[in-house]
């Protein structure tokens, strides 16, 4: 039998929409859903506290080989960055406006999951060796029925995740923003990312925490820098694109009969998908972090660790798809990270890309 590229291509194809559709939107509301209305809204009562934990965390509860708030810059270092650049310019310019709207109101529902996530790796953690710390979603699936088997499918899930989501596609992103300020071959940019990752990774863990400690304070200084100067340029056009992201998000003036339910879903869906995919909210990677903390303050922990979301869903993940709207560069054809350099240019210019 002939081996069709095309066919495995489209059946692939099929699966995203499917998996990235209409289940990931019911089961993303309906978990959020369910666990504000059992936990009592903690992401609203807890929100201030969240920020004073952060701020002055209780170390004497550590006894991991991180302290909460390395698992903290660490959880934000996952979350911020390349994926949250090309991430939400997939959003916009698949999603249109309409996305940037349903990032908003539903990123609620990324600081309960993760506040869920992050207390129930704390709750269950495991003793490595002698020293060493083990908490997050492979622990704690082994409390629930047939849980050993769903701690293997997890992290075989999550091996793949980070060979093509969390590299292969990163790469790529990397490789376009290059590509639209400079000549260069794609094979260099491989090797050198390459390079880079291995020289973190054979410093284990201690290198991959002292580097994140450093970068992640700059990347996160400088994005927030970059983003008030474009919004401050654009300022009088802020109300209107405001006005367009929420007018969006429900299918305004639909072109054709039945475009109106459609243009919402994709806005529902790109306003779901890919936060999720920046944030990590869900994912266990916050969870993995904090629980190897070995603290003792699971709750603590949880309601701390949902600043990390708020900074990367409503500061981050909402700012960026504003910002693509405010400069009008969301419906110029490009997308990924070609479209954040597109958004950056109208500002800085070639010092933007």
């Amino acid at each position: 039998m002939n081996f069709d590229i095309k066919n495995l291509e489209n059946l692939i194809q099929l699966t995203n929409d499917f998996l990235w559709g209409w289940p990931l939107i019911i089961m993303f509301i309906g978990v959020g859903l369910a666990a504000t209305y059992m936990l009592n809204f903690a992401q609203f009562r807890y929100f201030t506290t969240s920020w004073k934990l952060l701020l002055f965390p209780d170390k004497k509860y550590t006894s991991g080989t991180m302290t909460q708030t390395q698992a903290f810059i660490n959880a934000l270092n996952t979350s911020i960055g390349n994926g949250s650049l090309a991430g939400m310019a997939v959003a916009v310019s698949l999603g249109g406006p309409g996305a940037a709207f349903w990032i908003f109101v539903l990123g609620m529902f990324s600081l309960i999951i993760r506040y869920c996530e992050v207390t129930l790796s704390n709750m269950f953690t495991g003793t490595v060796g002698q020293d060493g710390v083990l908490g997050g979603p492979m622990v704690y699936l082994k409390k629930v029925p047939a849980g050993k088997h769903l701690a293997y499918i997890y992290a075989f899930l999550c091996l793949l995740l980070s060979f093509f989501s969390g590299n292969a596609m990163q790469c790529n992103s990397v490789r376009l923003a290059l590509e639209r300020v400079v000549t260069i071959d794609k094979t260099i940019v491989a090797l050198v990312l390459f390079l880079f990752v291995i020289y973190v990774m054979l410093g284990g863990a201690k290198r991959i925490i002292y580097l994140s400690e450093r970068i992640v304070p700059l990347k996160v200084g400088l994005f927030f820098l970059s983003a008030i100067i474009i919004l401050s340029f654009n300022f009088s056009g802020i109300f209107a694109a405001l006005k367009l992201i929420v007018t969006s998000a429900f299918g305004y003036k639909p072109v054709v009969a039945g475009a109106i339910g459609y243009s919402m879903i994709e806005a529902l869906r790109y306003g779901i998908s890919l936060p999720l995919n920046a944030t990590e909210s869900g994912l266990g990677t916050a969870a993995i972090l904090f629980g190897s903390t070995g603290s003792k303050s699971p709750v603590e922990d949880g309601i701390m660790s949902m600043a990390s979301a708020f900074i990367s869903n409503y500061l981050v993940c909402f700012v960026l798809t504003l910002m693509f709207v405010v400069t009008g560069v969301w419906n110029s054809g490009i997308t990924s990270s070609a479209l954040t350099v597109s958004c950056y240019e109208t500002v800085f210019g070639s010092l933007g890309g």
